[in-house]
């Protein structure tokens, strides 16, 4: 932020720099050193290496025999030609193209919001270098780490609780709505006080990342083996990519044209919670779905439902239902 006016280059464009490099870098030396496979995963012994190939592969030996030969280009075309017809991929794609329009502008250029923030231009003559104040810088600086520790706490807890109740979709999307309203309430909130709108910006961090690991493992789960490889490829593409280049920069766009973040705190806030709708309408749709299958299995096994096995599949033996959500084995 003290770099603005250096080599002709905006402050903030200096953050996106500094900030980018060691990732160019970094993922350099990763194509290098990680594993393609788990095959290949040096870190492992000969007997891992094939245990967790067999079970990455499991019920399916014709995959996990085709899986040790090196894909082809014309191989690895055809699959992306065969994913890019998959409507689900396309579903949550588009869901985290919307999530990372507002989520990743947030995230690069928190340390120039809080900057505005402590020197009192966040509503109106902002700054994409938030001032020359070196104590500011300082102050800026500690007070971004926050949101991120509290976000990695909501993380935690919305994986356990994913897990506990066997469902991911909603666990993404209904925190990505509440944290996007926050950030359109930012202007009243912080012109009441600068506690209010820094607490916006933590919460709405933590709402926003708290699913992010759920959106992965549930992206995964819509993919087969084969297509698993190329289906994350694309999802980062549109997402990550695409989403983590274009909001940034409408961001800074908007900031150095109007003189306050309050436009781009409402862009953010909207396109963060139509990602969260998104993503909550379809999980409502697989609960509905789910119950439905199992009212099915029930005439089927007359007033029982199968047990589910470890990994959630259906089994021979039944249980009989005592309550909607509660069973116990006959």
């Amino acid at each position: 932020m003290t770099l603005d006016g250096r080599a002709g280059l905006r402050g903030w464009q200096w953050l996106f720099i500094i900030e980018g490099l060691p990732s160019i870098a970094l993922g350099a030396v990763m194509m290098l050193v990680l594993p393609s496979g788990p095959l290949t995963a040096w870190m492992l012994t000969p007997r891992e290496r094939q245990f967790l190939h067999n079970r990455v592969h499991e019920g399916n030996a014709e995959a996990a025999e085709a899986a040790k030969q090196r894909l082809q280009w014309k191989q690895m075309i055809s699959l992306t030609m065969e994913a890019l017809r998959m409507p689900q991929l396309w579903f949550f794609s588009i869901a985290a193209f919307l999530w990372v329009l507002g989520i990743f502008s947030l995230n690069a250029w928190m340390p120039i919001i809080i900057k505005n923030m402590l020197a009192g231009t966040a509503l109106q003559s902002s700054s994409s270098s938030g001032g020359s104040s070196a104590t500011n810088t300082l102050h800026a600086t500690l007070l971004a780490t926050i949101p991120y520790f509290c976000a990695a706490i909501a993380m935690w807890l919305n994986t356990w609780s994913a897990s506990l109740l066997r469902e991911r979709t909603l666990h993404v999307g209904l925190p990505c709505v509440f944290g996007g309203i926050l950030l359109a309430l930012f202007q009243p909130m912080y012109s009441a006080s600068f506690a209010g709108g820094f607490s916006v910006l933590v919460i709405a961090i933590a709402c926003a990342y708290s699913g992010q690991s759920n959106m992965f493992a549930r992206v995964t789960e819509s993919l087969d083996t084969r297509h698993a490889g190329v289906g994350i490829a694309i999802f980062n593409a549109i997402g990550a990519a695409a989403g983590g280049f274009s909001g940034p920069w409408i961001v800074g766009t908007l900031v150095n044209h109007i003189g306050s973040f309050v436009p781009s705190m409402v862009f953010m806030g909207v396109f963060l919670t139509c990602g969260g709708v998104m993503l909550s309408g379809f999980g409502v749709w697989e609960l509905q779905q789910r119950r439905k299958l199992q009212r099915q299995q029930q005439q089927q096994c007359g007033g029982k439902l199968p047990k589910e096995q470890e990994e959630g599949e259906g089994a021979d033996s039944c249980v009989v239902v005592k309550d909607e959500d509660f069973a116990e084995e006959c």
